[in-house]
């Protein structure tokens, strides 16, 4: 089969997009499918690439002046036509519904190719990081929500990685077409406990204690001055330190935070971590902690289960799919610096029960999110899509 996977953000991007798509692609062409990617460039130019088997019709990017290491394509219209044509996929998938995504839905339907969509993100995703324009604010929410019903309205079948994210994007019952629900998946052999730690904990300066861990973001809507916030209490009874592995628009803020509320010297900020290296992070912690309301799944608690880490989480969006309340894990009300702090303390105190939420994590993802099973799901999909032609 013949695969186009169009997207408005890809490798060298870091985000849970450009991450689930990366080790789809990897899937699709060790299945034997050709594959082929329509992504932003990590410069003003297009240009052809090649990588792992997979070939990427590079569009012609900026980089936001805010942020740190995303790109994202303006005017990708009369490329993405050409890369459409020149690659003749069987189908395409959609994985976001802005520029390129937009550029693409209407090659593909002028070519007459099925489309495929997958609705990764919401307008409060977005929305989040324009809180400084005030009241206007709810005026583009409502604006980029009839925005993504019509775009999934033009599309033949449309996924999204869980139930909850169906009932969001498909509230008000205006989604026409077939919506089903499927993992982002994850490589359970590269996510795993067990693996050799030291030398880069010793690389990060991490002390020897106890180690709270949160990786992903740093942009506004993740609310990661829930976390920060939850320091001060932790470390009254735990002798612990946290570890932030990530970048984004927020770092800056949350160092600020941090010196403020007098815990930076308990506070390591790792950054960016080469792809080989990242796996590791997880075996350095003894708890994953989340405090962003709008995850649609969220890649980062199935690395952190997979890993064999207990989770502490925001009861909001997705996430109690994944954090199952005293099985696994804690969840907690948004906002509740209290709450999350309890719940830290509560798994850090009781090393019976971490060992107990330490399996069930591994347990859950290991049944129910593999990165294979996910890929096979996805054919199906494209199998079905071919079916509308």
């Amino acid at each position: 089969m013949r695969i186009l996977i169009a997207t408005d953000s890809y490798k060298p991007n870091v985000d849970g997009v450009s991450v689930f798509l990366s080790r789809l692609t990897e899937q699709l062409v060790a299945k034997g499918h050709e594959v082929a990617v329509i992504a932003p460039s990590p410069t003003y130019q297009s240009f052809l690439e090649k990588d792992h088997g997979v070939v990427i019709f590079r569009q012609g990017s900026i980089k936001p002046i805010r942020t740190k290491a995303w790109f994202f394509s303006p005017f990708p219209y009369p490329t993405v036509y050409q890369a459409v044509k020149k690659f003749s996929p069987d189908v395409v998938h959609i994985n976001l519904p802005f520029n390129i995504g937009l550029a693409t839905l209407r090659a593909a339907r002028r070519i007459g190719v099925p489309v495929v969509a997958s609705c990764h993100t919401i307008p409060g995703n977005v929305t989040a990081n324009f809180k400084f324009m005030g009241p206007t604010v709810k005026a583009l929410d409502v604006f980029l929500w009839q925005y993504f019903r019509w775009f999934y309205n033009h599309c033949d079948f449309i996924t999204t990685p869980t139930p909850t994210a169906i009932r969001m994007l498909n509230q008000d019952n205006s989604i026409t077409k077939p919506l089903l629900a499927i993992s982002n998946g994850i490589d359970t052999e590269v996510f795993r406990a067990g693996q050799e730690s030291t030398k880069l904990r010793e690389r990060l300066k991490v002390p020897l204690k106890t180690v709270v861990l949160y990786t992903g973001r740093l942009d506004k809507e993740k609310e990661l001055d829930v976390l920060v916030g939850a320091m001060p209490s932790v470390l009254k009874e735990i002798p612990a330190h946290f570890m932030i592995a990530g970048e984004g628009t927020e770092r800056d803020n949350l160092e600020k935070l941090a010196r403020k509320l007098r815990v930076s010297s308990h506070l390591t900020f790792a950054g960016f971590l080469e792809e080989k290296e990242f796996p590791l992070i997880y075996n350095i912690a003894s708890v994953f902690a989340i405090s962003s309301p709008v995850e649609l799944q969220s890649i980062v608690t199935l690395e952190a289960m997979s890993s064999g880490l207990p989770v502490v989480g925001v009861k909001a969006g997705a996430l109690p799919e994944l954090i199952q309340n005293g099985v696994n894990g804690f969840l907690f009300p948004e906002g509740s610096i209290s709450k999350m702090a309890g719940a830290i303390v509560r798994i850090l105190k009781d090393e019976e029960l971490r060992r107990k939420f330490s399996r069930n994590s591994r347990e859950i993802v290991v049944k129910k999110h593999s990165l294979e099973a996910t890929a096979e799901k996805y054919l199906e999909v494209y199998r079905k899509v071919l079916e509308f032609k």
